[in-house]
Order: C-alpha cells, then sequence, then structure tokens
C-alpha cells in the first residue's frame, strides 16, 4: 500500500525492547496509519484505539492480534501485534503543514526539545487557541539547492527539529522557540555531509562528531535574574550572525550558520600545538605551557619538556587544557587554522553570543539542559559527594545531561571558558561557563564574568568555534 502522509499524524518516538510493538517489527520513525482498521492521526485516536481493541478482544492477551497499518519509508507495512495494551511504544504527535508541494525528506521527530524544556513549556503556558502562533522555516538542502519552506500551528514553547543523515546531508538539530512576542520566520541552511570542519590534531577518536552545528537565527540572551553578571547585561533577544538585536520582525533573515566543538580542548589536542616546532620554538612553546602564573618559569609550569624540548603531560590528556591564557588560546586557534583550515575554515574562540546561543539555544533557558538544577547534572563543586568528593577537573564527556539542544557539551560545568568577546575598551575578556570548582549560580548560561587576557588559572580553558572562510 502507498500513499502520502496527512500533515497531522503520530510518529512511533520509541519502542520498549520485548514488547508486543517490538515482537511485531514495530520501529522508531514508523509512522502510525490505522489500528484495527480505523485511522489515526493523534495521539489520543490512537491510545483509544488501542484500547478499543482490548476491549472488544476480551481474549487478547491470549494470543488475538491487534492489527497495525505503519508507514516507513515510501510505503505502508501491516503488522499483528499480539498481547495488547500496552503496545509498548512512545508516541509523538506531528502536526505540519507544507508550504510547498515538495515535501522536505526529514524523517525524524518534531516535539518539544527534551523532558525539562517539555515540563517548562506545559508549566508557562496552557494549551490554549489564542497561545498559538505560527511558524515558517525555511530550509535549504545545501548552497546550491532551492529552498524547501514549511509552516505550522504550533503552541507556544520549545521545539526542536532534528533532520537526519542522508542524501548528502549530516544530521542537524534545529531548535527553536514559538512565542507571543514574535512568529518565527526564519532560513536554516542543512550543512552537507562533506561541508564540515575538519577535526583538530590529536582530538579524541570516539566521541562522536567533533562539531556541533548552531543554525542561524535569534536567540534570548541574558535574562535570567539570578545568573551573576559582571558587568551587567541586559536582555535582548540576538539574531546570529548579524549579532544585533532585532528592533522589528522584518530584519534580514541569513542561513549561515556556525560550528561550536562539542567539547573544550583537551590537554592532548593542546599537546599537540605545543610540540609543533614548526609553529614555534622549543622557548616560544614554554610561555604557552599550561602554568601557575602569568609568566611561565620552572616553578610555575605545569608541564616539563625533556632535553629534546619535547613537553609531556602531567595529567590526564581526556582533561580539558586549563591554566592558560587568551592569548595562548587566541594562538592555538591560528594555530589550529593553518593546520587544518585551508582557505576554506577559520578557527578561533567563540564570541559571548555564539557561546550562549551554543549552549542555551533560542529560548532563554538558565540551564543547557533546561530550567531545573541538581548537582550531579554537570561538573561543579558538589558533583560528587562523600569520599568521591573530587576537587580537580573531570574528563570530558562523563556527564551526559549536560548538554544543549545543538549537542555542545559541558557549558553547565567543567571549567570556565574564554570568549573573544571584549569589555572596557578592551582592557578585559568575557569568561563563559560553570566549573569543577564552584557553586550552582556558576552554571547558569547567562553568567559572565571578566578577567584580564593574560589571566591564567586551574578552572579555565577555552573551546574552538569555525566559520567559513569569505
Amino acid at each position: 500500500m502507498r500513499g502520502e502522509l496527512p500533515p497531522r499524524h503520530v510518529r512511533i518516538d520509541s519502542v520498549v525492547a520485548g514488547s508486543a510493538a517490538d515482537k511485531a517489527g514495530v520501529r522508531a520513525g514508523d509512522a502510525l496509519v490505522t489500528i484495527d482498521g480505523k485511522k489515526v492521526e493523534t495521539v489520543e485516536e490512537a491510545k483509544a484505539a488501542i484500547q478499543a481493541v482490548a476491549n472488544q478482544q476480551a481474549g487478547l492477551a491470549s494470543g488475538k492480534p491487534c492489527p497495525l497499518v505503519v508507514r516507513r519509508g515510501a510505503g505502508e507495512e501491516r503488522m499483528d501485534a499480539v498481547g495488547v495494551p500496552p503496545l509498548g511504544v512512545q508516541l509523538v504527535q506531528v502536526d505540519l503543514t507544507p508550504g510547498s508541494t515538495t515535501r522536505f525528506p526529514w524523517e525524524g521527530k518534531t516535539s518539544l526539545a527534551d523532558p525539562v524544556a517539555a515540563a517548562r513549556a506545559r508549566s508557562l503556558f496552557e494549551p490554549r487557541q489564542r497561545d498559538e502562533n505560527k511558524v515558517r522555516l525555511t530550509v535549504a538542502r545545501d548552497g546550491t539547492r532551492p529552498y524547501v519552506e514549511w509552516s505550522a500551528q504550533l503552541l507556544r514553547g520549545s521545539y526542536l527539529l532534528s533532520f537526519p543523515a542522508g542524501q548528502g546531508l549530516r544530521p542537524t538539530r534545529y531548535p527553536f522557540e514559538v512565542a507571543r512576542e514574535f512568529p518565527w520566520d526564519e532560513a536554516c541552511e542543512l550543512p552537507a555531509e562533506d561541508d564540515v570542519p575538519p577535526s583538530p590534531p590529536a582530538a579524541p577518536p570516539d566521541t562522536g562528531p567533533f562539531w556541533a552545528y548552531v543554525p542561524a537565527g535569534p536567540y534570548r540572551a541574558s535574562g535570567d535574574p539570578e545568573a551573576q553578571q559582571n558587568p551587567k547585561r541586559d536582555a535582548a533577544v540576538i539574531r546570529l550572525p548579524e549579532e544585533k538585536a532585532l528592533q522589528d520582525l522584518k530584519a534580514p533573515r541569513s542561513p549561515e550558520g556556525y560550528y561550536v566543538a562539542r567539547f573544550e580542548v583537551t590537554s592532548s589536542m593542546y599537546l599537540a600545538y605545543l610540540n609543533d616546532r614548526e609553529w614555534h620554538t622549543a622557548a616560544k612553546a614554554f610561555e604557552r605551557v599550561p602554568r601557575q602564573a602569568q609568566k611561565a618559569t620552572n616553578d610555575t609550569a605545569y608541564w616539563k619538556a625533556d632535553a629534546k624540548g619535547v613537553f609531556s603531560l602531567s595529567w590526564r590528556e581526556d582533561w580539558p587544557v586549563i591554566a592558560v591564557s587568551w592569548y595562548d588560546s587566541e594562538d592555538y586557534c591560528r594555530w589550529l587554522t593553518k593546520q587544518v583550515g585551508g582557505t576554506s575554515w577559520e578557527f578561533r574562540l567563540p564570541s559571548e553570543d555564539e557561546w550562549e546561543k551554543a549552549t542555551r539555544g533560542p529560548d532563554g533557558r538558565y540551564y543547557p539542559w533546561g530550567d531545573s538544577f541538581d548537582d550531579t547534572f554537570c561538573a561543579m563543586v558538589n558533583s560528587r559527594p562523600g569520599e568521591q568528593k573530587q576537587r580537580q577537573p573531570e574528563p570530558f564527556r562523563l556527564f551526559p545531561v549536560d548538554e544543549g539542544p545543538c549537542g555542545v557539551r559541558d557549558m553547565g560545568g567543567g571549567i570556565y571558558e574564554w570568549t573573544r568577546t571584549e569589555s572596557g575598551g578592551g582592557q578585559w575578556r568575557i569568561l563563559k561557563g560553570g566549573t569543577w570548582g564552584a557553586g550552582a549560580a556558576y552554571c547558569r548560561c547567562a553568567y559572565r564574568y571578566v578577567s584580564s587576557p593574560e589571566y591564567v588559572i586551574e578552572t579555565l580553558g577555552f573551546r574552538v568555534c569555525a566559520r567559513r572562510t569569505p
């Protein structure tokens, strides 16, 4: 059987292993078409149909099937689930109205970004008709193909579109917010599979994609009354890459996004930079070694060099590099551009807005994962209780909850991070992020502090941002 899915339909979000649906062959990503011959377009209709089968067939659990028709790819398949309810699936409502006869070939889901964001949206806004707003997203499949547009009426809240890999495209997350003050009307360019920055030398090999793509568009900056902000920053809606406040809804749209490293620069990555003698001599590299004071000496340097001038680590290679200055971070970015950027990519520190949007997404959440906090969600001073408590850096990727809507990790905790944003007429640089040595107040996304660019401390490092060269 074949046919187009209606704009409003139900998708299978997940399937419980060993359940009736799993045994019947139902898979995550399938779209429900009928249950026992009844067409279903909403989650409520699907649940009612399953219950109706159970009510009509008292012997269902002893072997009578519940016939399902699901759409998978271009075709439809019939499956017989035995032993329901429960069916063993998590359902998600999809309600899209394409603005074009050319449907974009996405298979993922349209849903609230994550459980915390979902709870936040439900608690802040009652799902009433007056709280709906029109959403229009213009999608470019890459830089050479035409745009495809879809629109929908969605309740106010936070949403995440997940575009899978395929047809020459890389998997991409697109978070967006539906708010009362403006309809969402944005252009998003989905990056091609081969249009991704190269990974830095000595990057950990088993971490998945090194780069997270942050789509262009507005985001809510600051606006957290409990976040420490020195200097103070006013709440605003900022558009990237233009980096200016939205004065009206007719501001120009740009499909250009940017990339941010999913993790901070690790010690092994920084060591590769220090030991590149084509970039700097051993004496010059020693000036940029992790250290306890602004000036590196034999007494203050954490890493030592052998007789041949080759530096070695004094701690784990998967720790983020720490105790380096803003100038050291900038020089690493210049070295990385020369090493792997070629004529296509420029690597640099993210601006404050690039950093903040990468971790918050567009909706102004207080932490990367949502609005609630727990000590175990990220690497901070109370993450490990009792005897497990560590007052030292943590290896990257140990705190999976500490991830923003775009897939960037360890921005709630871990280490403070340098940005390229200046303050005080160029005298200071803005720091962002929480740290293993500080409390919960420093883990908020809007937290900002300033320091001199020469400053070094054991809780401060950096991550890298990438853009295509003009």
